[in-house]
C-alpha cells in the first residue's frame, strides 16, 4: 500500500459509510482486483457503522473510485471529503 502526496494538486480523499462488513469487503475486493495505481482503499468500523477511506492521486481517479463505490453499496454515504487545497488552507 503506497499513500500519495497530498501536496499534489489533484489529492482528494473521501470517507464512504457502507452498509456492513460484507459490503466494505465487496468494495476493497474491488479496489484491490482493479489495483488502480493512484488509489488507496482502507476500511475501518466505528461501533455499529462500517467505513471505505479512498485516497485517490487525481480527481478523474476520486470519480472513478466513487462509481466503484456506489455500484458495489448503491446505498454507501459520502460522510467526509478533502482535497489538496482544503487542507492546504486549514493548516494556514
Amino acid at each position: 500500500m503506497r499513500l500519495h502526496s497530498p501536496n499534489s494538486a489533484d489529492w482528494t480523499l473521501q470517507i464512504y459509510r457502507v452498509q456492513g462488513g460484507l459490503h466494505q469487503q465487496r468494495v476493497l475486493s474491488t479496489f484491490l482486483e482493479l489495483g488502480w495505481d493512484g488509489v488507496t482503499a482502507l476500511g475501518t468500523q466505528a461501533d455499529s457503522s462500517w467505513f471505505i477511506v479512498v485516497e485517490c492521486s487525481s480527481h478523474s481517479l476520486q470519480v472513478q473510485a466513487e462509481r466503484v463505490v456506489m455500484t458495489m453499496d448503491p446505498l454507501a454515504v459520502l460522510t467526509y471529503t478533502t482535497d489538496a487545497a482544503r487542507l492546504r488552507s486549514r493548516q494556514g
